[in-house]
């Protein structure tokens, strides 16, 4: 199967392209959600310029998510090698 050929462990870079993509999809919806509603009315509409909510996450979500992510997979790969290396021989 695909799933099994894709590593989405701590480990793997799989997990952080689709963390990055997730997050992203995640920060448009919520700019999406956040400018369409109105509080004076209680209603949602999608505003005179909707589309500065998917351009704006497009542009600044995808790098920092990566740069997060990439970060803490560079972690997480050095405590693994150092968990090999702390671990006794028998």
């Amino acid at each position: 199967m695909l799933l099994k050929r894709i590593d989405l462990s701590a480990l793997g870079r799989a997990r952080v392209y689709l963390l990055t993509v997730l997050g992203t999809l995640l920060c448009i919806a919520v700019a999406i959600a956040l400018d369409g509603y109105s509080f004076e009315d209680g209603t949602w509409s999608f505003g005179a310029r909707w589309y500065n909510n998917i351009i704006i996450p497009l542009v600044l979500a995808p790098p920092l998510f990566y740069l997060l992510l990439s970060k803490l997979r560079d972690l997480a790969v050095a405590q693994h090698e150092l968990m090999t290396i702390a671990r006794p021989t028998a």
